[in-house]
């Protein structure tokens, strides 16, 4: 069974209910079947802090704000308000280690930049708002 969205999802391939562990289906002959999404991701490529990296993103303002956020495979964000530069050098490397495809942006006082894996058959499309907080 497949679900929208990113992440990972277990159904019985007999009824569809979806399961929250490899346990069997009260149905006969159901087993559990595991989908992963997105499904153009290669498994466990972009590791970070042991999760699937989805993209990388990172914006700063004319006020000094600085943040910088991974983005998982299972939904979850990590994110680093007002980096340091040793942080926000090594974001940048796993950028580059990763070999992601980066997308640099301007809206008004604001620059960001996202980056995601060369497989990510999305386009980048720049948002035109007229306040950094009008961009969610």
């Amino acid at each position: 069974l497949r679900y929208p969205g990113y992440g990972y999802w277990r159904g019985c391939c007999k009824c569809g209910q979806l399961k929250m562990s490899q346990e069997r289906c009260a149905g006969p002959g159901g087993t559990v079947e595991f989908v992963r999404e997105p499904t153009w991701l290669p498994l466990n490529k972009y590791m970070h802090d042991g999760k699937e990296v989805l993209k990388i993103t990172h914006w700063a303002d004319a006020s000094g704000r600085d943040v910088w956020k991974v983005h998982y495979v299972d939904g979850s964000v990590h994110r680093e308000d007002q980096a340091e530069q040793t942080e926000a050098n090594e974001y940048r490397t796993m950028i580059n280690k990763f070999e992601f495809k980066t997308y640099k942006y301007s809206v008004e006082n604001c620059d960001g930049l996202e980056a995601c894996p060369q497989e990510d058959p999305g386009e980048f499309v720049e948002l035109k708002t007229t306040h950094w907080a009008d961009a969610s």
